[in-house]
């Protein structure tokens, strides 16, 4: 029988991919670009694989990354040279198109109620950055950090992302130079944010526009803000909760231009430290959306700090997370990266459908795709069980604040200073005392 001439065939390690990156959405990306691609020894739909695949072995480049994939051609006679040449020629716009065009939420009503919120989606957005390399053209284009004593080895990069709480999947993101705030990238993520869901946030983002978009998109807000924010009380509610109104701060108008939102005040105490917490919520019906249950709801947003640590810790034997030389190249990777950690994501969602998908442990996930793409049979069955071999159950704790450096006012930290365990806090709410 005669082997297929299509460099997109099925082959092996397809297999672990196919549910996400299938040859037709690969060949509908390159043809996103208007450019006709040129038969080659390295096919640009190779590349393109080769891209997103680069997250699963982060300390590995793209010629050892190929070689472990065994593309069916001899990938020995190609050089690095011709390896990263190829991957320049693809460009970005074909990593932008799979972002923009296969990247969907993961979490589905009936089988993952535990990523929604009385039938809510629950989604959260933060900001982190990234570790670009140290050339002239990424530092004059991102810049570095300063502090009153040096400025940071490497070019640092601004991620801003939408993240699914309950499957811990980035499907939304922007990226800009690291001197641009997350206030400034947030209005480009909020068009994104689907109708009737619900978006948790820190105190970082709050503004009078970011509520009217929320108004405007109509789905629900929940953000953190600081505790000296002026709050009038309007009407108080049996569950401790209060209306009042949030109002911009500069233009015409300003009371007409107010926006409704209820207040929620809390006091958590975990061992002999109790903080207090102050919530604002564009969710006005207390019957729909009580106090106590809101302040569980937030205290999930804490699943896009693990998405971002995962991301990271997938990257750590990089010296920078991304290693691309110019900016162009910098944004290509970090799609592809971020594409990546998307597809661990629904894979680990998939063999979690029974229960919660955060129980996956993200490396052993990994692990069992990594291995599935180098055998040269497989199922997904046994991915699957692979993924949920030993559940990921993770303790909710948490640490005393101590110092780590001689320059911070916190006590030094002895052997005494045990963690915490707080799956026995006690929460209180109360009316605001203004």
């Amino acid at each position: 029988m005669a082997q297929s001439t299509d460099p997109l065939a099925p082959r092996p390690f397809l297999f672990a991919l196919r549910h996400f990156l299938s040859p037709d959405l690969l060949r509908r990306a390159l043809a996103s670009t208007g450019r006709r691609t040129r038969s080659r020894t390295l096919p640009a739909p190779f590349v393109l694989l080769v891209s997103v695949a680069a997250f699963l072995r982060g300390p590995l480049g793209l010629p050892r990354i190929l070689a472990w994939l065994g593309f069916g051609h001899d990938s020995s006679a190609l050089s690095d040279q011709a390896v990263y040449q190829a991957r320049q020629r693809l460009g970005w716009k074909p990593v932008w198109w799979l972002r923009r065009h296969a990247l969907d939420w993961l979490a589905d009503p009936r089988r993952d109620p535990t990523a929604f919120d009385r039938g809510r989606r629950l989604l959260a957005i933060d900001g982190t950055t990234r570790t670009v390399a140290d050339t002239p053209d990424n530092t004059r284009t991102f810049g570095k950090s300063r502090n009153q004593y040096t400025r940071s080895g490497f070019p640092l990069m601004r991620l801003v992302a939408l993240c699914e709480i309950g499957t811990r999947a980035v499907v939304r993101w922007v990226a800009r130079p690291y001197r641009v705030s997350e206030q400034k990238l947030l209005p480009r993520l909020l068009p994104h944010v689907p109708a009737g869901s619900r978006l948790v946030a820190d105190r970082n983002f709050h503004s009078w526009g970011v509520w009217e978009s929320a108004r405007t998109a109509g789905f629900g807000l929940l953000l953190r803000v600081k505790g000296g924010l002026r709050l009038p009380v309007l009407e108080r509610f049996a569950d401790g909760s209060s209306r009042s109104r949030v109002r911009p701060r500069r233009g015409r108008h300003k009371a007409a231009r107010a926006i409704p939102v209820r207040v929620i005040e809390c006091r958590i105490t975990v061992g002999a430290k109790t903080s207090t917490y102050r919530l604002l919520t564009s969710l006005l019906d207390p019957t729909d959306a009580p106090a106590r249950e809101l302040v569980d709801v937030y205290a999930r947003r804490w699943e896009v700090e693990t998405a971002f640590a995962e991301f990271k810790g997938q990257l750590a034997g990089r010296t920078t997370h991304v290693r691309a030389h110019r900016p162009a190249g910098v944004m290509a990777e970090v799609d592809a990266l971020l594409i990546g950690y998307v597809v661990v994501r629904r894979l680990a969602l998939a063999s979690a459908r029974k229960e919660d998908p955060l129980t996956v442990s993200f490396r052993q996930a990994v692990e069992a795709v990594v291995c599935a793409m180098s055998r040269a049979t497989g199922s997904d069955a046994t991915m699957y069980r692979a993924m949920t071999r030993r559940p990921n159950r993770r303790r909710t704790r948490s640490c005393p604040r101590v110092r780590k450096v001689v320059r911070c006012a916190w006590p030094v930290k002895t052997p005494g200073d045990h963690t915490i365990r707080y799956e026995n806090a006690t929460i209180t709410i109360h009316p605001p005392s203004h």
